[in-house]
């Protein structure tokens, strides 16, 4: 009950108040209230209000008025034309979004917007691309090269980003012709993710910030925003994709005595190539997670729902955060030592102009770390 009331102090303390972060408390602490009920007895007047002021949030932005890009046109005769606009059609069925969505975004109903697409000679199955079976599997190698442990979800997200659109039957057969093995060690390998689950009204609503610590032993680690409510899972993705694939491969250099977390002068030659690399594997990444379909949301993407909220709850992104300190919490987070350069100015010079660290490898870069490690070696000796 304390912790419960200091929370709801802490929202209300700010004026005016901000809603939807009033209604992702509530939503928690009547979740932990239903979830512990049968354990710790609370009083069901507090209960009861909690429920009702719940219910009333949501209730109020049930009601919110949603926006719409169709234009009322009357005529002598018969019922008024409802016009839409062929460049916002078109990017609605850009977004790959289904017809019924469109239609509730626009407030009409869908014989109208197939009526409308008919005028405009816009079509859903002609966006889709047009690849042969071999096409296909040269891209879906390209993208398994990257990233071994994907499954068919984040596959169909990275074509898409890539900028072709391909059927779920044509992704599942592809991926059974180039890695069928790969898919059973997958299956295999995926755990239970218990996630904590809430909701806001649309973007910009909430931020969320998260970290990883899979390669803190080499003095990396990994940390974003979300706007959206999947970051448990998301990091389960991110551990598939791209952070097991340096996880293991450090691990591997430690093995062969290539690595040694204590020395500086390797972990150096490790943050040179591998930094850059999994910078460049997370923006991949990336762009592939914005437009993978999401079981829970329909199989529509995060790229569809951010979409979708913004036409719905449009909300102009905050330009000035602020922190008030004197609510704000002690600063927590990660703190890495620093790394010295074993190199001098000249020396670091030529190592850039020399090795490149994002240069196309066939083993994720473990070539390209030894031959900086036998460079910076070499100079770091000789500067000594």
């Amino acid at each position: 009950m304390e912790r419960m009331l200091r929370r709801l102090q802490e929202v209300l303390r700010c004026q005016p108040v901000d809603l939807d972060y009033l209604h992702f408390v509530l939503s928690h602490e009547v979740g932990l209230v239903r979830s512990f009920a049968n354990v710790v007895e609370l009083p069901q007047g507090v209960v009861r209000a909690l429920s009702d002021l719940l219910r009333l949030l949501r209730l109020q932005e049930e009601s919110y008025p949603a926006a719409t890009d169709a234009e009322v046109l009357g005529g002598d005769r018969g019922q008024p034309k409802l016009v839409i606009s062929k460049e916002c059609l078109q990017n609605l069925i850009d977004m790959q979004l289904p017809i019924p969505c469109v239609a509730k975004l626009l407030g009409v109903c869908k014989r109208t917007v197939y009526r409308r697409m008919r005028e405009y000679g816009l079509s859903v199955t002609g966006s889709y691309s047009n690849l042969t079976d071999e096409e296909l599997d040269n891209l879906v190698r390209s993208v398994k090269l990257k990233m071994p442990h994907i499954g068919y979800r984040m596959m169909k997200g990275e074509l898409q980003a890539m900028g072709y659109r391909v059927r779920w039957d044509q992704v599942s057969a592809s991926m059974h012709r180039v890695d069928s093995a790969g898919i059973l060690e997958r299956i295999t390998c995926l755990g239970c993710v218990a996630r904590r689950t809430y909701s806001v009204k649309g973007p910009h609503s909430l931020v969320h910030v998260d970290t990883n610590h899979k390669l803190i032993r080499c003095v990396c680690y990994v940390s974003q925003e979300y706007c959206y409510n999947m970051v448990e899972r998301l990091w389960r993705d991110v551990w598939m994709a791209v952070t097991r694939v340096y996880y293991e491969l450090l691990h591997g250099l430690e093995d062969e005595c290539l690595l040694d977390p204590s020395n500086s002068l390797q972990l150096f030659c490790a943050q040179y190539i591998f930094v850059p690399r999994l910078q460049m594997d997370l923006n991949t990444f990336t762009a592939g997670w914005d437009n993978h379909p999401l079981r829970t949301e329909q199989n529509l993407t995060p790229n569809q729902l951010w979409t979708i909220g913004l036409l719905q709850y449009p909300v102009a992104a905050p330009e000035n955060l602020e922190v008030d300190l004197k609510y704000a919490a002690a600063a927590g987070g990660v703190v890495l030592p620093p790394i010295q350069c074993p190199l001098g100015p000249q020396a670091m010079a030529g190592l850039r102009a020399a090795i490149n660290p994002i240069t196309p490898s066939q083993d994720n870069g473990k070539d390209i770390y030894k031959a900086v490690l036998d460079y910076v070696t070499l100079h770091s000796n000789l500067a000594g």
